[in-house]
């Protein structure tokens, strides 16, 4: 189509595309549109929500969306997504989140990590990067506005997940039997002080 357009309007629309990449870019969640289900997900009300699908469903996808929503700065969401943003560092200060999912290397290495490095707006992560931002040694992801994502697993004592006064917890899938029940106590306790939510993906 590009190529068939007189050379003025080709040059025109080139600028725009490239402006448009751009904006992705540094941006991510400008081209989040979630579907339908995914929307029902982002726009549970009560503290503790979850969405269960299967595989292409895009529940990682919708959790750690939901996390940067709440994270970053109102005006780093864009305004299809304002509607999904319950935590606002500016009113509540910076916001106390956490990740949790069955083991680091094959579920916060491999699936958890990337999704948050393929949607987190770049200027709002401290030193402008996924890479500057995360602490390896804490696994903690930190935010310009002072806002922190914690990860932690399944496979970690109770005392781990222990602390923390958090404004959200996210267990991407269940943790099982009696640990996972004491796993799920512990968060929930975390989140007293803010009155927080608990969103579970699996």
């Amino acid at each position: 189509v590009l190529a068939n357009l007189p050379e003025a309007q080709r040059k025109d629309a080139e600028a725009r595309i490239a402006r448009v990449r751009a904006a992705y870019e540094a941006n991510p969640l400008l081209r989040y549109k979630p579907h339908p289900k995914q929307a029902e997900f982002h726009s549970i009300k009560t503290n503790i929500g979850a969405v269960f699908a299967g595989n292409r469903f895009g529940k990682t996808a919708c959790g750690v969306v939901d996390d940067l929503i709440q994270c970053c700065d109102k005006d780093a969401v864009p305004d299809h997504l304002q509607q999904f943003k319950r935590w606002d560092p500016a009113e509540h200060g910076p916001i106390k989140g956490r990740i949790a999912a069955p083991k680091f290397n094959e579920n916060i290495g491999r699936v958890i990590i990337p999704a948050i490095r393929d949607w987190a707006p770049r200027s709002q992560l401290k030193g402008g990067s996924f890479d500057e931002a995360y602490s390896k040694s804490e696994r903690l992801l930190r935010f310009v506005n002072g806002s922190t994502i914690q990860f932690l697993t399944f496979d970690q004592d109770r005392d781990a997940h222990a602390g923390a006064a958090l404004h959200f917890a996210h267990f991407d899938e269940e943790p099982e039997g009696e640990k996972g029940l004491g796993l799920f106590i512990e968060n929930m306790t975390r989140l007293g002080d803010h009155d927080g939510d608990f969103r579970l993906t699996m």
